[in-house]
């Protein structure tokens, strides 16, 4: 809750999916990725403002299980309780979305969670 405000802030984080390690499908990048996920996690909870998070990069569902992978284990770091993960988004999803078997990948991610 902002104070100044007074209402619910809630900041939206994205990178969800990316590791440090371009390995199993995981896009190859020039930078280390994870420190820009933890970083922002660790002010929100100084800050108490709530987390929500969301991919940075198109990914296949049905090929792609590192992506849901990595974000499972993102989500699941943090708290069940003030820091806890609030929501998740998956955006920049393309045609291959809807097939059944992106579907059924998506269906089991979520169970996950």
């Amino acid at each position: 809750m902002s104070q100044e405000l007074e209402r619910p802030v809630l900041f939206n984080f994205t990178c969800m999916e990316m590791t440090n390690n371009s390995s199993a499908g995981v896009p190859a990048a020039s930078s280390a990725r994870l420190p820009h996920i933890t970083s922002p996690s660790l002010s929100q909870v100084k800050h108490h403002v709530h987390l929500a998070g969301e991919n940075a990069i198109e990914f296949d569902p049905a090929s792609s299980q590192w992506a849901f992978d990595q974000m499972a284990k993102q989500v699941r770091n943090y708290s069940s309780g003030y820091d806890r993960m609030h929501s998740l988004t998956l955006l920049r999803l393309g045609d291959a979305f809807v097939k059944q078997a992106s579907l059924e990948k998506l269906g089991n991610f979520a169970s996950r969670l």
